[in-house]
């Protein structure tokens, strides 16, 4: 009977407690450091398969800190140098900090995903991606990566399969989500072209930025373009593509779209007045109405987000790899009967 007074007492059901929140707290602390160790272990191992143990003495000096270590590897990714890089990030991974702190370990991984899908090597990129995943579902920038890196493959389905994980973020998929149902479509080799046109169509009354993928799929076939849906959207990414397809023979018994009308104009072939116009094709327009012929367009390329120019278009930018940002610039040349164009 003491002992069950004894166990009663209020005092003792205390310190009981208490020890055994001790004992849970321990236990839970033993258990995380051997998840931690196994983890470190786990991605040592997997790291090994990849890395150039020549190469990675280099940067094996304690005397080099490990935020320095990360600032080069920045530099020398800008520079175009990513072996170097990729040679920092694995020397890092054996660094206590990135040892001990298991975002920065996961970071590592997917900075080396990145390295090397920047060098092209797609297949190690995808693993190192998905390690990282593996070992952290959350990482939103490695699962960004991996839609980048399934779009680059030409892998729209798988692209489609992460890019609805991103949902959950903060993060707007909507012109990336629309390219990649678009791009499926055009490989889907069970639907008939019609289809295919219909479907497309379908995603850029919704996103307009699809509609540039309409026009070059039919880039062989022009006569059949049904510009009386085409000129319903917003053109103004496909002025490249536009320019080069309408000519004498363009039919269309009513245009209602501006960008079209300027077209014609500085083509010479219909003469419409419009208030707010590109001025490259208003000078075009200008002299075609005094017969001189020897200039035309050309175009290039910027960025939105970035700022850089490129010669080709781009759905993603090259550098800083925003989608959607893409902004057309006509040029005036002076016209050449050779396969490239030189400024006048």
């Amino acid at each position: 009977m003491d002992f069950l007074y004894d166990f009663r007492d209020p005092l003792l059901g205390i310190i009981s407690f208490f020890l055994l929140i001790l004992i849970i707290s321990f236990i839970n602390y033993r258990l995380g450091n051997l998840k931690n160790s196994r983890e470190v272990e786990a991605i040592q191992n997997f790291a090994k398969q990849f890395e150039d143990s020549v190469k990675i003495e280099n940067f094996k000096n304690d005397l080099i800190t490990s935020q320095t270590l990360l600032q080069m590897a920045k530099f020398y990714i800008k520079s175009g140098d990513i072996s170097k890089a990729i040679n920092i990030y694995f020397t890092l991974l054996d660094r206590d900090e990135f040892i001990s702190d298991k975002k920065s370990r996961h970071e590592l991984l997917a900075n080396l995903g990145n390295c090397y899908l920047k060098g092209g090597f797609l297949k190690k990129s995808e693993d190192f991606f998905l390690e990282s995943l593996r070992l952290f579902a959350r990482n939103k920038d490695a699962l960004i990566s991996l839609v980048i890196l399934y779009e680059k493959s030409n892998k729209p389905k798988k692209a489609l399969e992460v890019i609805e994980s991103l949902e959950q973020f903060d993060y707007d998929i909507y012109d990336a989500k629309s390219y990649l149902e678009a791009k499926l479509i055009l490989q889907d080799k069970n639907l008939t072209k019609k289809k295919k046109i219909d479907k497309l169509f379908d995603i850029s009354s919704s996103n307009h930025f699809v509609i540039r993928l309409y026009l070059e799929f039919m880039g062989n076939e022009p006569q059949n373009i049904d510009f009386q849906k085409v000129q319903e959207f917003d053109l103004s990414n496909s002025i490249d593509i536009l320019w080069n397809i309408i000519d004498e023979n363009f039919e269309l018994k009513e245009v209602q779209n501006d960008l079209i009308k300027q077209i014609l104009n500085a083509k010479g072939l219909k003469d419409f007045q419009i208030q707010k116009t590109i001025i490259e094709f208003d000078i075009l327009r200008v002299l075609v109405k005094q017969s001189y012929n020897k200039v035309t367009l050309s175009f290039e390329y910027s960025c939105n987000e970035c700022k850089n120019i490129f010669p080709i278009y781009f759905y993603r930018c090259p550098t800083c790899q925003s989608i959607a940002s893409t902004s057309i610039q006509p040029i005036i040349i002076k016209k050449t009967d050779y396969a490239f164009n030189s400024f006048l």
